[in-house]
């Protein structure tokens, strides 16, 4: 085989059967298979952090309400002995006469 020959060869080859490059895996899709993962993924996080952000804030809100309750019962209670050791002419019933 002498070099003047081999140059004759892939020209023919060339013109009869154009060579075409067919990966196995076309380029660019792994990484694109890659992205989208990463993107499904991204997504069900996010979906999972707004689910918990909203029970989280539901907690919070019952908290809140529960304390609130707590608060005010303490707050009436403390009234009840505040007004039971008045006498007769106690801070409410003035502020009633007042008002007739």
């Amino acid at each position: 085989m002498s070099e003047e020959q081999a140059p004759d060869v892939s020209v023919t080859e060339k013109d009869h059967q154009p060579k075409t490059y067919v990966p196995t895996v076309p380029p660019g899709s792994e990484a694109t298979r890659e992205m989208r993962e990463v993107s499904r993924r991204r997504r069900d996080a996010e979906e999972k952090l707004q689910q918990h952000l909203q029970e989280a804030d539901q907690l919070h809100e019952a908290h809140v309400q529960a304390h609130l309750k707590e608060t005010e019962e303490k707050d009436a209670e403390g009234e009840k002995k505040a007004s039971g050791s008045k006498d007769s002419h106690g801070k409410d019933s003035h502020s009633k006469d007042s008002h007739s």
